[in-house]
């Protein structure tokens, strides 16, 4: 922790959203090695620098904060910066080709983290491949509509749709279209 004092997870929360330096010195500091434990135990071909998914983590975790999308914890501060470290760490190996899904099973999480991560590890990837398998545009649209949280209009402005509407029934049948791809990877995947 290199002598940063301690703060309380409300206490990291109001003072990243306040934008207070010594809290976010603290707070950057207190997670560290917990992260490069993690790349270290899970990359074990040393494909990625630990201070790029650091700063990775750092700047979703601090961009969630302060626009007030993580305002109640439902566990701990470190438990949420370990989790966004993981999927970052696997996105990023996945990306390279570097993981398969199987991999997964046999990752070991520390105590804190809960039960279910493996399972919702396991349906993250299905969801990915879900949307990698739609056609143009439908995995944009879900993605814009889903991670980049664009609103109706904005979809029609960006896939030049003649309106929201339009766009609206645009992204309609592209969950359709998702739900046929979901029943099909569970099927493969064992899941129903």
């Amino acid at each position: 922790m290199n002598g940063s004092p301690f703060y309380t997870d409300i206490e990291l929360l109001n003072g990243i959203r306040n934008s207070d330096s010594l809290i976010e010195k603290a707070f950057y500091e207190q997670n560290y090695s917990m992260i490069r434990s993690l790349v270290k135990k899970v990359d074990s071909s040393r494909t990625i620098e630990v201070n790029d998914i650091y700063q990775e983590v750092m700047v979703v975790v601090f961009t969630k904060i302060k626009n007030n999308e993580l305002v109640e914890l439902t566990a701990k501060l470190s438990t949420y910066v370990y989790r966004t470290a993981y999927n970052l760490l696997l996105y990023r190996l996945r990306s390279n080709g570097r993981m398969k899904t199987s991999a997964l099973a046999d990752y070991d999480f520390p105590e804190e983290i809960n039960d279910d991560l493996h399972t919702r590890d396991k349906l993250e990837i299905l969801a990915l491949q879900m949307v990698k398998k739609l056609i143009y545009p439908c995995s944009e649209i879900i993605e814009d509509w889903y991670l980049n949280k664009l609103d109706y209009e904005q979809l029609a402005i960006k896939y030049k749709y003649k309106n929201a509407n339009t766009a609206k029934k645009k992204k309609g049948d592209c969950i359709a279209n998702a739900r046929i791809e979901v029943k099909k990877l569970f099927t493969a995947s064992h899941y129903i």
